[in-house]
């Protein structure tokens, strides 16, 4: 609901994901990070 997500490690073999929510750093398992939406954000912070 409109949070800023990157991914900044992911594990082999459907592993924990690390990823940076709104700069809190969060490990997150495969199939949870499976159901999050994500929609990439444009450069020109158009909306």
């Amino acid at each position: 609901m409109g949070a800023e997500l990157r991914l900044l490690e992911q594990a082999p073999f459907e592993g924990p994901l690390t990823l940076l929510v709104d700069g809190s750093q969060q490990i997150v398992g495969h199939r949870v990070a499976s159901a999050v939406e994500v929609t990439e954000k444009s450069m020109n912070n158009e909306q």
